[in-house]
């Protein structure tokens, strides 16, 4: 990425280093990036039994918020007769070595994903992670 051999990706940039950091022993980056995908499919569930455009950016903000922050229970499928529900609760604030002093991996995203509990470090960026997902752009 960074000799413009590949696409800029913070979503790749994040497995990578903590990838590295695991010694490869952590999940696949397929895993990781069915897992955000996943979420993304919720969001956008969620936008569709609101009666909301995916196309419209508020909608998917809302969306996104609802699902860092709320229990949500959608059906992932686009068609009602096909039943595919998805629960996924709110994520929470992990108090435990929150600066990751004693584990640094306590501060990672794939944690973030296995455990649905970060802190200031792996929340925001699951946020970004998955706005981009959602094709928002955002900083």
């Amino acid at each position: 990425m960074l000799d413009g051999r590949a696409p800029v990706s913070i979503k790749r940039a994040v497995y990578v280093s903590e990838n590295v950091y695991l010694n490869n022993e952590g999940p696949t980056y397929r895993a990781y990036v069915l897992h955000i995908q996943q979420l993304a499919r919720a969001c956008r569930a969620l936008m569709r039994e609101a009666g909301q455009p995916d196309t419209d950016p508020t909608a998917r903000l809302l969306a996104l918020h609802q699902l860092m922050t709320d229990t949500v229970k959608v059906n992932l499928s686009e068609k009602p007769e096909v039943q595919s529900f998805f629960e996924h609760y709110p994520c929470r604030y992990d108090f435990v070595d929150f600066w990751g002093r004693e584990d640094h991996s306590k501060q990672f995203v794939t944690k973030l994903l296995t455990t649905n509990s970060g802190q200031c470090h792996s929340l925001p960026l699951l946020y970004k992670i998955v706005a981009e997902e959602l094709g928002i752009k955002s900083a």
